[in-house]
Order: structure tokens, then sequence, then C-alpha cells
């Protein structure tokens, strides 16, 4: 019997398979890897273009995504912000929101936070707040913000899922790099922490929020970042796991290889489609993964207080 959810799931897998394994495909590290019948428009061969930019190469492609991806934080800043507000208050909380995990994950691995060692980050904040906050007839608001033109939101939306996975990825290498295994055989609390706060800690800066993040649950951008953290590591650094997964399914796809160039461009796409469907219908708070944090909630739920009521008849 097909319940909704389990449509959806399959609807949402489906996607994922589409937009990603043959990315995954492509990224192999082989010139020939995208065959010629693959490419439109001339010479340029699609897949591989699409590949280069889900793993963000090239200095240019890197900073585009990342004016997306702080363009996407800066809308969200800008409803929680009074319009009036001093310039500089609305372009710190654009950077926090969209740079918070890169400047606390790197300060607790001994390394520089990111504005201060990439100077894209700053540019792309300023880039993002101009768009969003300052732009001439307020016209990056009107096409971008929630009452928009879909594509381009959906372009901006990618650019900031795109960005997303591939830091997630970074700051649970360079901490699995960087700790030394403790308790078990590999660090693992380390890197999967390092890549949940990356992907999700904007939500909680400036420190004036407090757990008030939390307090109904954890979101999306929490869950899938710890979802992509945990996935990247199982697969990369946990032999158990990741062989018979690797020799034996291979994704599906055809010459895949076991590289973490792969394991990018399927967050990428897993992460694509998701915020995709929560834009066009299933709304901000449907993911994939709700089966899996209802069993959890069921687990461990809430403990419910007594009322007067209910003290009363025990006395």
């Amino acid at each position: 019997q097909i319940t909704p959810l389990t449509g959806r799931l399959t609807y949402v897998m489906s996607l994922a398979a589409l937009y990603a394994l043959p990315l995954a495909a492509a990224a192999k590290k082989v010139p020939d890897a995208v065959p010629a019948a693959a490419s439109v428009m001339g010479d340029v061969p699609v897949l591989s273009t699409l590949v280069d930019i889900a793993l963000l190469r090239g200095a240019t492609v890197m900073f585009c995504i990342m004016v997306g991806y702080a363009t996407w934080a800066a809308l969200k800043v800008r409803g929680l912000t009074p319009r009036n507000a001093f310039w500089g208050v609305t372009f710190l909380r654009g950077l926090l929101a969209a740079f918070g995990g890169g400047i606390v994950v790197p300060i607790c691995l001994g390394k520089p936070p990111g504005p201060f060692a990439n100077d894209m980050v700053v540019s792309a904040a300023l880039v993002a707040w101009f768009i969003v906050q300052r732009f001439p007839g307020d016209y990056g608001f009107r096409l971008l913000g929630p009452k928009g033109i879909l594509p381009l939101r959906l372009l901006c939306l990618f650019a900031f899922e795109t960005f997303r996975a591939n830091f997630v990825i970074t700051m649970t290498e360079l901490a699995f790099q960087t700790l030394k295994p403790s308790f078990f055989s590999i660090p693992l609390w380390g890197p999967l922490l390092a890549g949940s706060m990356a992907g999700s800690f904007g939500n909680f800066l400036p420190f004036d929020k407090g757990l008030g993040p939390i307090e109904t649950g954890f979101s999306w951008p929490m869950i899938s970042a710890f979802f992509i953290s945990s996935t990247y590591l199982c697969l990369m650094h946990v032999p158990v796991v990741a062989d018979p997964m690797w020799k034996g399914a291979s994704f599906g796809i055809p010459n895949c290889e076991r590289s973490a160039e792969t394991v990018r461009v399927l967050s990428v796409g897993f992460l694509c489609v998701v915020g995709l469907l929560q834009e066009t219908g299933m709304g901000p708070t449907w993911h994939p993964l709700k089966p899996l944090t209802s069993l959890l909630s069921a687990i461990v739920p809430p403990i419910v207080e007594e009322g007067p009521s209910a003290k009363a008849k025990k006395a």
C-alpha cells in the first residue's frame, strides 16, 4: 500500500537520482568521464560544467556561488530585522547568518576564521547585503524575496545548498585531519559536530538567541548538516560501512569512483532537490528524513508536566 508519505519519499528519491547520479558519474577524475553525446550548445559538456559548479571549481564559480549563498541568508535576515535598522546591523547579521559556521568551527579547530582567511567571504556578504537591503528600487528583494520570481529564487537556493553541502564536507574533513582518535579508532564526534555546526551554526548567531532555534526541535539545516557530515564520514573513513556500499551497490552509477568528489556531488544534488520541493509545494518544514526524526521523537518523547488538577488528585 502506497501511503502519501511513501509516495512523497519515492518522488524525492527519484528526483535526487535524476539530478545527482549523472553528475556523480561525471565527477570521476578522468578526462573522458563525460561522453561527447552529453554535450549541447556546441562543444560545452553540460554534465562536466555542472560538476565543476557543484564542486566549486574555479575562483569565479566559487565567488558567484558564495554570493548566491550569502544572498539567501540575507533574505532570511531581511524578514527579521527592522527596515530602519543601522546598515551595520543588517550587514553583520547577514554575515553571521551565512558564515557563522565558518567563523566558529575553524576557531574551535585552531584555524583562522573564514572572514580572516578568505577575502571572498566578506566580499560576498557585502554584495549580498547590497542586493537584498539597498538595491535601487528594492528590486533585489522584490525579485528574490518570498513573493519574487520563482526561477530566480531557485537559482539562489541552489547556490545556497551547493555551497552549504561543500562547506559541511570541508569542515568535516578538516576536523578529521586535525583531531586525533581518543576513544574510538577514528575521531568521531569532533568531525560530526564540526560538519553539523558548519552547515547550521549561523542560526544561533548573534548569541543573543540562546538555544531558541532548537526549543521546538531541530530545523532542516541542522538535520541535513548532521546527515551529510555523518554520511561523508562513513563513506570515506569507516571501512566497515563504506566498503559494502562502494563495492556492492556503487549507488547504481556506472564507473563510480570512490572519492570525496562523488560524495560532494551527491550531497549537493540531495540538498538541491529537497530545497526545490520545499519551495514548490511541500513547505519549509517538510524533509525526507522526517520518518527518522519522528522515530527519534517517539523514542525520546518530551516530558509532560502534570497540571495542578492532576497533582491535587495524587495528593
